[in-house]
């Protein structure tokens, strides 16, 4: 029986010492790339495969919604209730306009681009919407 304890002990301490490296080593990359999200925000890089909607110039009060793929995960803030895969596909609100604008460049489809990643949790519901606030775009094709 006391073999069985410290045998679990073992697995236990093991296991959180592996999981405390494992995040260290996430938060000493974001420290040396200089990503300090906001706490509940993620960086990424990532694609448009589809825009919902035609009509976005005023994203701020429609839903400006797409699909998106992402490329790379850049940094997490503090909060972010997922991790993040390359080749994950998420259905996003954006609040800036997909349209071209004078202070942006508006994204189509297949166009890549940085940007920030917000998550908020879905009133009584146990999903995340993941809305954009913010975006550069980084290559069209």
């Amino acid at each position: 029986m006391k073999s069985l304890i410290a045998l679990f002990l073992f697995i236990t301490i093991s296991h959180l010492t592996l999981s405390q490296n494992t995040h260290s080593r996430e938060n000493r990359e974001n420290r040396q790339n200089k990503v300090n999200p906001a706490p509940g925000n993620c960086l990424i890089e990532a694609k448009i495969l589809k825009i919902k909607r035609k009509d976005n110039r005023n994203c701020e009060t429609k839903r400006c919604i797409a699909r998106i793929e992402i490329l790379k995960v850049k940094g997490y803030g503090s909060a972010f209730p997922v991790k993040l895969v390359p080749e994950q596909r998420l259905k996003v609100r954006f609040t800036p306009s997909l349209n071209k604008t004078s202070e942006l460049p508006g994204l189509k489809k297949k166009d890549t681009f940085e940007g920030t990643l917000r998550s908020k949790p879905v009133f009584n519901s146990n999903q995340t919407e993941f809305i954009i606030t913010h975006y550069t775009k980084t290559s069209t094709h």
